[in-house]
């Protein structure tokens, strides 16, 4: 039977109109398409990223899941990215582009943490496809008020639980000194890696190196949460 993945695409902005270009048709046309995808629009009023500014015009509004620097802003989007797979699931996986992949990856951190034993056994989401991800929010400091996120060491201690792709560019400004944050996060025999030579960006079709990388990569996180969880078919 084909692989079913239901994969929730949170992208910084606008992601409908993200969803008709090369930035993610291409990783979705590589994948096959075996896949059911459900587009998370955010609902904060913020200014353009810089990196899509060449896909929107300038009377479109677009917005942000959250305000990165007001911890009611995150825990309201992490309630609400909780609400709707309860509500619109059960999903997969989720893949994530910037803060949409912060976000997804500090959901799993917050749900693991408050019930690990169940979610070792059964995770609400099977498999983890983060695109140029800062590493995840820590939900106890945000309770407290205060936006911090979770260290390596922090991240060693409560391990990623399952299958997890990250990506990311060699010349992302957002992502300083990330390859040494990338060999903590490979201890985990859960966690697989992809760099590319490019920036802030989804790998897409100017690239083809960079993307036939990214979906090798994708598929085998797929494979390895398919060998270990019921996946939907």
């Amino acid at each position: 039977m084909p692989l079913l993945i239901h994969e929730l695409f949170l992208d910084i902005q606008n992601p409908d109109r993200l969803y008709s270009t090369s930035y993610v048709a291409a990783i979705r046309y590589e994948l096959g398409g075996d896949h059911e995808y459900h587009f998370v629009e955010g609902c904060l009023p913020w200014p353009i990223a810089p990196e899509i500014t060449s896909l929107v015009t300038s009377k479109e509004e677009t917005f942000a899941y959250y305000n990165p620097d007001s911890p009611e802003t995150i825990l309201k989007a992490l309630d609400d990215l909780d609400r709707y797979i309860e509500d619109e699931g059960p999903f997969d996986g989720v893949l994530g582009f910037s803060q949409g992949a912060v976000l997804a990856a500090s959901f799993g951190v917050r749900k693991y943490q408050q019930d690990p034993a169940n979610q070792r056994i059964n995770p609400i989401l099977k498999c983890n496809i983060l695109i140029s991800a800062a590493l995840p929010l820590s939900w106890q400091d945000l309770l407290r008020g205060e936006v911090h996120y979770v260290t390596t060491k922090q991240s060693e201690e409560d391990p990623v639980n399952v299958p997890t792709v990250i990506i990311w560019g060699q010349e992302d400004p957002h992502l300083p000194n990330f390859d040494a944050v990338i060999l903590e996060l490979r201890r985990s025999p859960n966690v697989v890696t992809c760099k590319h030579s490019g920036g802030h960006e989804v790998p897409s079709s100017t690239a083809m190196e960079a993307l036939a990388e990214t979906v090798k990569m994708i598929k085998r996180t797929i494979d390895m949460a398919r060998k270990r969880h019921v996946i939907s078919s």
